[in-house]
C-alpha cells in the first residue's frame, strides 16, 4: 500500500505519521501514590464538622483527570442544594452506601455499583448508610479544586 506506513500489524495513513514521530512527554518524578501520599482536598463545611473526606492522587492542576479518593461518613452530605461544574465524573462505590442525586434522578448505590454523568448537571452525594462509603472517582477536566467553600455553595439554576 503505498503512501501508508504500516507499525505492529496497523496500518496507519499519512495524516497521523506526525502523531507517531511526535515525542513523549517527560515522566513524572511521582507515578505511584501510597494512600498516605493522597492530598486531602476537604473543603471546610460551614458548621466546622468534617464528615467527608476527599484525597487526591497528585496535582490535578498538573493534569487533565482528577482521581479521588473520598470518604463519606454516616450522614454526610454533599449539601441540600444541587450542585454543578464544567465536568464529566464517573465513580465506583467501593465499601458503604451513598445516594447519588442527578436533576431530579436519585439512587442509591452500593459496592460495586457506578455513576457516570455529565457533571453541568446539577447533582448532589449523601451518604445515607450507618456506615462509611468509600468512592473512587474521576473528574474531567479537574473541578475540584482544594479547600473551596465556593465549589459546594454553587447552587442549581
Amino acid at each position: 500500500m503505498a503512501g501508508f506506513y504500516a507499525a505492529r500489524g496497523w496500518i496507519i495513513p499519512p495524516l497521523l505519521w506526525p502523531a507517531l514521530r511526535a515525542p513523549l512527554p517527560a515522566m513524572e518524578e511521582t507515578i505511584f501514590f501510597r494512600h498516605e501520599d493522597l492530598r486531602e482536598i476537604t473543603p471546610p463545611m460551614a458548621n466546622g464538622e468534617i464528615k467527608a473526606v476527599f484525597k487526591e492522587v497528585g496535582d490535578a492542576a498538573q493534569h487533565s483527570l482528577q482521581m479521588l479518593y473520598e470518604r463519606y461518613e454516616p450522614g454526610a452530605d454533599t449539601g441540600e442544594d444541587l450542585y454543578a461544574h464544567e465536568a464529566e465524573e464517573a465513580g465506583i462505590i467501593v465499601e458503604g452506601q451513598i445516594e447519588v442525586t442527578v436533576r431530579d434522578r436519585a439512587q442509591v448505590l452500593g459496592p460495586g455499583d457506578a455513576y457516570l454523568f455529565d457533571s453541568r448537571l446539577p447533582h448532589r452525594f449523601r451518604n445515607i448508610g450507618n456506615a462509611a462509603c468509600v468512592v473512587i472517582s474521576a473528574c474531567t477536566p479537574p473541578t475540584l479544586p482544594a479547600s473551596s467553600p465556593a465549589f459546594y455553595n454553587q447552587k442549581e439554576k
